[in-house]
Order: C-alpha cells, then structure tokens, then sequence
C-alpha cells in the first residue's frame, strides 16, 4: 500500500463516525457469533467470524508491521479460545472436559506460525466448542446418560466398567445400557473409545508425546492396538497423522 494511501486508511480509520460503526459493527457479529455457538452451528460460527475479522486484519495491515502478523494471530486466538469457552460454560458441561480443550488451544495456539495455521485452528476450536452447545444433540440426553458422559469424558483413560458406572449412577447396568443406547445411537463402549481417540488426536497435535505415551494417556496399554483402533476411527496411522499435522 503506497503512503499517501496507507495515512487515508488510518485516517479514516482514526475518524469518529467510521469508528463507532465499526465498534457496532463488531458488536452485532458478536451477538451472532455467541447465538452460533450456542446452537452448536460450527459452520454458521466460522462463517460469522470471517466477516467479524476480515475488518479487524485489516486494520491490523495498516499498523503492524509483517513480522508483528503472528503475534497478532496469537493474541486474537487467545481471546476467541476465552470467548468460546465463556459459551460453552452456559451449557454446564463437564468442567474437566472444557479445561482439557481449552488448555489444549492454548497449547496449539503457540505453535501457530502463519495464517492457514491459525484458520485451520480456528475451525477446530469452534468445532469443539460447539459440540458441548446444549441445542447440540445434548437436550434430548437424560440425567442418567448426561451423567454417565461426564463419567466417561472426566478421566478417558480409565478403564469403562458398566457395573461401577450404573452403580453410581443408580441404575442397573442393562437399563443403563439400553438407556444409553437410546439416547446417543452408541453403545457405552463405542462413546468411550470414540471419546479416547478425540483426545488422542489432541495429543498428537500438540506434540511432545510419543505414539506409545499417548496410547497410554488414552488408556490403551498395547501401542499397536492403539494404532489399529486409530486407524479405524481416523483413517490413518497416528505416525501419518503425526507427519500430516507436524
């Protein structure tokens, strides 16, 4: 952008009435972006927050300087992990849970390096805050089964006995079962290794773990069943997935 055309932009930009339309601007999109969010609309989320920060980058071009980009990136993506997070809370979900994912974002947020980063992040994180959004399947769940996902989302790599989990729960472990079943379309044991595998990947993704120490983390004790039950559920090897995320 030539000079005279840079200090026009900043101008405008600095001027009162394009500024407070701005601020309303951002304002509405917001609104939007929490009502999205909260109908578990991952898509709609995206979409809304494309239009929200195309402006916000371009303002961004006009002060910082290229080399500043990333840490730009980086700021913004922290306060959408916090935003996302503050919506998820309003469906009650499992507190482990959410501090997993957003601990998991703050994690992958760092290792961010340019923009196809940080979109691709940015899909994965609304993808996974929206999932916990109560307009998200998670209205029709009954206590029982509501409580038996906080069980088996709390610590996914314990081992998933039935018996203790309806004992808890105080339901016989066959009603507990057919209840389940029901309710989510997944046998207990199927939610819990689908469950395991989410978390795996998260693993994979940030980093700094073997493919035996994640296997472990997930609660499987042999690497190699491990691998095949990733393969399954992903579609490729953790190792593949390890080389196509790194």
């Amino acid at each position: 952008m030539k000079q005279n055309q840079l200090e026009s932009e900043k101008e405008k930009y600095i001027h009162s009435d394009y500024h407070e339309a701005l601020i309303f601007e951002r304002y509405a999109c917001q609104k939007k972006l929490i009502t999205a969010l909260e109908l578990g609309d991952a898509k709609q989320a995206y979409d809304i927050l494309q239009t929200l920060w195309a402006d916000i980058r371009t303002i961004n071009a006009l002060y910082s300087p290229e080399r500043e980009n990333i840490r730009v990136l980086h700021n913004q993506l922290v306060s959408m992990n916090t935003f996302c997070m503050m919506c998820a809370i309003k469906s009650d979900p499992n507190p482990l849970y959410l501090h997993a994912i957003s601990r998991h974002y703050d994690t992958m947020i760092e290792k961010a390096t340019s923009k196809e980063n940080a979109d691709l992040l940015l899909k994965n994180m609304l993808e996974d805050y929206c999932s916990f959004s109560n307009h998200a399947g998670r209205e029709k769940y009954s206590d029982v089964v509501q409580k038996a996902i906080w069980h088996i989302t709390a610590s996914p790599e314990d081992k998933l006995n039935l018996d203790e989990l309806a004992h808890i729960l105080g339901i016989s472990p066959a009603g507990l079962s057919r209840k389940f079943h029901a309710e989510t379309g997944q046998t207990l044991s199927q939610y819990h290794i689908a469950f395991r595998i989410r978390m795996a990947e998260r693993y994979l993704q940030e980093g700094g773990y073997s493919i035996t120490q994640v296997a472990h983390l997930t609660g499987f004790t042999d690497a190699s069943y491990f691998s095949k039950v990733f393969m399954k559920h992903v579609g490729e090897s953790p190792s593949a997935y390890v080389q196509r995320e790194h």
